[in-house]
């Protein structure tokens, strides 16, 4: 009787316990058999040097991105394309793709925005109220008619929202009430007298510089049924030390009238 033995060794190229038969990848160098035409000879490549095959590295380019979330596993200057147009971000000129440049865009990795008018943190798209005016865009552009990106539409110093509390026109810059600290007209009546029961007038100008109008009138006042009125006023200004500064009667002959 004879006894027959035999010995087979199923090749293993990159010794991974799996038979080449069986094994996707022979050679282990990260390349598919399909797709590799040297499949039995494994060509070790390290990207970033570090000593690690690319294949078994998880940081091919050592830019501290993993590869499973690197855009760009093998350019260590990249690792993000946003609008996924094939440029990374740090060298595409409008990461989200939206149209406005990334210099121009305040949102410069959304593509659904790009400005924030009133500067509240809150993209104008997602603003109710993009100039921060306290109106809302709906109602500035349905109800009021004001421009919803202008917090003031007709340009007279007060805000849309507070020209709608105060009942005045957003879009009339004519229609401003003064308001509280801003004088607009004021005027009196007393007699004049002379010497030292002369009629005196005073007003306190405070902060910066301003230009004021001082009229004294006279015979017109007996039109509105005044008895008594002066029939030439005139008027002298001084400061508050009692220094003398101008004097005017007629003011139409002063050399300043065109100014009035």
């Amino acid at each position: 009787m004879r006894t027959w033995s035999s010995t087979s060794t199923r090749p293993d190229t990159d010794g991974d316990g799996i038979g080449n038969e069986a094994d996707p990848d022979d050679d282990n160098d990260g390349i598919p058999d399909i797709d590799d035409p040297e499949r039995l000879e494994a060509v070790a490549v390290d990207t970033d040097g570090d000593g690690l095959d690319d294949a078994v590295d998880p940081d091919d380019d050592n830019d501290g991105v993993d590869d499973v979330d690197d855009a760009f596993p093998l350019d260590a200057a990249e690792s993000v394309d946003t609008d996924d147009d094939g440029t990374g971000n740090n060298a595409d000129t409008d990461d989200d793709g939206d149209g406005v440049d990334d210099v121009d865009d305040l949102f410069p990795l959304d593509s659904t925005e790009s400005e924030d008018t009133d500067g509240d943190g809150i993209s104008n798209n997602a603003d109710e109220d993009d100039d921060g005016d306290g109106l809302s865009d709906v109602d500035e552009t349905t109800s009021y008619l004001t421009d919803p990106l202008d917090a003031d539409t007709d340009d007279d110093g007060v805000n849309d929202g507070a020209e709608i509390q105060q009942a005045s026109d957003p879009c009339d810059a004519s229609s401003v009430d003064p308001g509280p600290g801003r004088l607009r007209n004021i005027a009196t009546r007393g007699l004049v007298l002379q010497g030292d029961d002369v009629l005196i007038g005073g007003f306190i100008v405070a902060g910066e510089a301003k230009q004021i109008l001082v009229r004294v009138r006279g015979p017109s006042l007996a039109d509105f049924g005044v008895a008594g009125v002066l029939s030439n006023p005139s008027v002298e200004l001084y400061d508050q030390t009692g220094q003398f500064l101008q004097a005017n009667d007629d003011w139409q002959d002063h050399p300043d009238a065109g100014a009035v």
